[in-house]
């Protein structure tokens, strides 16, 4: 059993985003990344779930947007894209300047 199968049997969470989280975080553990580079990964993990709760919320009074499905790991790579795209668009920085496609 590799590395990341133990720290999946070990995940307590039952949301599917919280799954995804883990499984995301077990692999930024198992590559040599560092510290920072780590914290701006799950930074970057959480801000997508975060605006997707948002996104969806809007979406469901909003027959114009587009609801997100599925989680980032397993979206395929034209929803991936398409996702990313309006994340980039919708999501403010850290810094509160929001964000732009170049």
């Amino acid at each position: 059993m590799n590395r990341f199968n133990v720290m999946q049997g070990e995940s307590l969470c039952s949301t599917p985003i919280q799954k995804t989280v883990n499984k995301i975080k077990c692999l930024i553990n198992y590559f040599s990344y560092s510290k920072r580079t780590k914290e701006k990964i799950i930074w970057a993990l959480n801000t997508f779930n975060n605006w997707k709760k948002t996104h969806n919320s809007l979406a469901a009074v909003n027959p114009g947007v587009s609801v997100v499905t599925g989680e980032l790991d397993e979206m395929n790579s034209s929803e991936l894209c398409q996702n990313l795209k309006q994340f980039v668009m919708e999501v403010t920085k850290q810094s509160g300047e929001v964000g732009s496609l170049k």
